[in-house]
């Protein structure tokens, strides 16, 4: 098991933007088989105040020296009003490390 503190970044997207808050957390559990769980979960706050909680799951399939994919659903916790939109709506994401160590680009994608 590993524990990965998230001390925060900014996030931008169709009609959303803010920063991700300090203080959450990424647990991370490797497998015998080579797959690790990913279950991360931390608070994003708004350009305009809102408050979201994120429950990011998926995985890390590791592939010939490396990885090979890594695939999360990501859940959302909003406050009603501007985007409550996201808690009725189905999300995929993937995460890739940041060319700046320590750090991670995590793209999400609006199931239609």
């Amino acid at each position: 098991r590993r524990f990965i503190p998230i001390t925060g970044g900014r996030f931008t997207g169709n009609g959303i933007k803010g920063e991700v808050m300090s203080g959450g957390a990424d647990w991370q559990l490797s497998r015998p088989d080579g797959v690790t769980e990913v279950n991360a979960l931390y608070s994003i706050k708004t350009d305009d105040g809102a408050v979201i909680v994120v429950d990011n799951q998926g995985i890390i399939v590791p592939a010939n020296g490396g990885i090979a994919y890594v695939r999360t659903n990501p859940r959302f916790h909003a406050p009603q009003g501007n985007y409550e939109w996201l808690n009725k709506t189905l999300f995929v994401g993937t995460i890739t490390p940041a060319t700046q160590g320590g750090a991670v680009i995590i793209r999400v994608f609006k199931v239609l």
